[in-house]
């Protein structure tokens, strides 16, 4: 199990002789501009038209991914070294950008949490039956 400080270590702007640091900035990366163009294309009748699900499962999975980078941070910070952030514990910045982000994304959210929680009885019942 990963430590809030390793957490904290992986999640800031990775290091150079940190693997997992650069990985996960690289990655981030990568899904950002996965969602530019995505966002870009969708605007285009004929490509959404053809490609809907594709452009739905994006802002799913990236949402999902940010989510949990997101909630990751915040129980992250008070790990950060001193002079490295002066805020050690979630401020109400950060505690209202969490907040909206779940009112707007409300019914992503009751969405997975149903298909969690589907997934989780099925895998009971098969395990157990």
């Amino acid at each position: 199990m990963f430590s809030q400080k390793r957490v904290f270590e992986i999640i800031e702007k990775g290091q150079a002789d940190d693997r997992a640091s650069r990985y996960c900035d690289l990655f981030l990366f990568s899904l950002i501009v996965l969602n530019l163009l995505a966002v870009c294309l969708e605007t285009i009748d004929s490509l959404y038209a053809q490609y809907r699900t594709v452009f739905t499962l994006i802002e799913l999975i990236s949402v999902s991914i940010f989510s949990i980078e997101y909630a990751l941070r915040i129980w992250s910070c008070a790990a950060a070294p001193d002079g490295k952030q002066k805020v050690r514990q979630p401020n109400a910045l950060a505690i209202y950008s969490a907040l909206r982000a779940l009112l707007i994304y409300w019914q992503f959210y009751q969405a997975l949490f149903r298909f969690f929680l589907a997934a989780l009885i099925c895998a009971g019942f098969a395990f157990c039956g």
